[in-house]
């Protein structure tokens, strides 16, 4: 039996919650001397800084919506088309195993952005506000606000606006779609699992929309350091991607997810009423679908990323170039068919694994296969900024896997989903549920995780070892939004 990392988050609750009183009063006066209103000039392009004056670097901090790991540079599907990203891989460095906190998109995202673990917010549901639970929390881009940074919005950062944390936001836009929905003839299943192409410029499209008003900020943006917040949407349902692109990939070629018939028979009941809450695949399946899915999936994923290359030109092309930070992440995962399931909200590989890339100054590149969190995103990003650190956080920073690669990683990644949560080593998925119910794969044997050990005597002190690595305390249940449906899919 391989050994298990220690525990990273015990002993840090009362730590916490004394940070949390006392670091948002110290940055708010930080912020409102800082910071000025939204929509305020500006630096003109060429401004110089102060003699004498060190200059941190810029952070473009892109989130693409509903991203699993299809990408180039991961290679876990042949036809993906990603340059964009790959170029930026190449010289940047690859966490080959990076992981959401949450297989949904607010409470990954509140996660990222504030540094703390779902058992810390509160927060598990697309339905619970950030603001609603942590009035005062300081998020990352208004802790960078706090240090003299300018910051703005383009696209989705949060899953609920928090203007607070913006000196400067894109106005809301909107992409084109079909004219007539369900365009993909799926009667039965939910209106949002559509696609189509679609007869539209690629300009048009949402994405391409907020990478251009990034792209001017990012040439207007002068000498004076900035927090750039690019939150692309595709390839989050629908998949209504403009022909040029979609006809890249005929349905008829397409590759499709590795599965298991009968794959769900040794999972836990309600890991099986979370795969099957909505039943899509069987109705995909039946409609002779599946193909066309993957293929519109894929078609949505090269939209986004041909959206970001424009960006990622502007950055090359300015005269900080050099002194850009740049990290690209999604908030979780996503099923294609994978143990019977379709979309997000599992626990499982297909639900929590996703790209996360970092590239600029004091980023060494290489890849990274050890398993990390996105938590660990804001100290890290904190640190690769020269700021000083900030207490209290669930993340650690990622510095140490290229600076001492040698030195052995004791962080699992953790998921949580409500009730239920997940660890990942390098060797082992755990997963918890609340009936009692567990799953236990070894990766090394079964990277699908088809087989579930967890009723194995042998492997019994390996899920008692991991379980041990869940946080003790975990904070109530933040408040819920009224008059959200529980479909909200975020």
């Amino acid at each position: 039996m391989s050994a298990l990392p220690t525990a990273p988050h015990r002993g840090r609750h009362i730590v916490r919650i004394l940070c949390r009183l006392l670091v948002p009063t110290l940055v708010a006066g930080l912020v409102a001397a800082c910071s000025e209103p939204a929509g305020s000039p500006t630096p003109a392009a060429g401004a110089q800084a102060p003699k004498g004056e060190s200059r941190h670097p810029n952070v473009v901090f892109v989130v693409i919506d509903d991203l699993n790991a299809w990408v180039g540079f991961l290679g876990e599907h042949p036809q993906v088309r990603t340059p964009n990203l790959d170029r930026l891989a190449a010289r940047g460095r690859v966490f080959t195993h990076a992981y959401s906190t949450a297989p949904l998109c607010n409470p990954s995202r509140s996660s990222v952005l504030t540094g703390l673990l779902p058992t810390s917010t509160g927060i598990y549901d697309n339905r619970q506000p950030l603001r609603l639970g942590l009035p005062d929390v300081v998020t990352l881009p208004q802790y960078f606000a706090a240090h003299g940074y300018r910051t703005a919005a383009a696209g989705k950062i949060f899953h609920d606006e928090d203007p607070q944390s913006w000196q400067e936001a894109q106005p809301k836009v909107h992409g084109p779609g079909p004219r007539h929905r369900p365009a993909n003839g799926l009667v039965g299943a939910e209106a949002t699992l559509d696609w189509a192409a679609i007869d539209a410029p690629e300009d048009a499209t949402y994405d391409f929309q907020v990478t251009a008003w990034a792209t001017d900020y990012v040439r207007r943006a002068g000498t004076d350091p900035y927090f750039l917040g690019v939150g692309l949407t595709a390839p989050h349902l629908p998949w209504y991607v403009p022909r040029e692109i979609f006809e890249h990939y005929p349905p008829a070629e397409t590759v499709l997810p590795e599965t298991l018939e009968g794959d769900l028979d040794d999972v836990p009941e309600v890991g099986q009423l979370i795969a099957r809450r909505r039943d899509e695949h069987a109705e995909i399946v039946a409609a002779g679908s599946w193909h066309d899915a993957v293929a519109a999936y894929l078609a949505s994923i090269e939209l986004s990323d041909k959206a970001l290359g424009g960006l990622l030109d502007a950055v090359d092309a300015s005269p900080r170039a050099a002194e850009t930070i740049f990290v690209v992440w999604s908030d979780h995962g996503f099923h294609l068919g994978e143990k019977e399931h379709w979309r997000k909200g599992t626990l499982w590989e297909e639900g929590v694994r996703v790209p996360l890339l970092l590239a600029g100054p004091g980023v060494e590149p290489g890849r990274s296969e050890q398993p990390v969190s996105l938590v660990d995103l804001y100290p890290t990003l904190v640190e690769l900024a020269g700021l000083a650190p900030v207490p209290g956080l669930d993340g650690v920073s990622l510095e140490p896997l290229w600076q001492s690669p040698e030195t052995p990683w004791n962080h699992p990644a953790l998921s949580f989903k409500r009730r239920e949560a997940a660890v990942r080593t390098e060797r082992w998925r755990a997963v918890f549920y609340r009936d009692g119910g567990e799953e236990l794969y070894d990766h090394q044997a079964d990277p699908h995780e088809w087989h579930n050990l967890a009723g194995d005597p042998a492997e019994a002190p390996v899920l008692e070892e991991l379980r041990a690595l869940l946080p003790e305390l975990r904070e109530p249940m933040a408040p819920w939004a009224e008059g959200r449906s529980e479909e909200d899919d975020g």
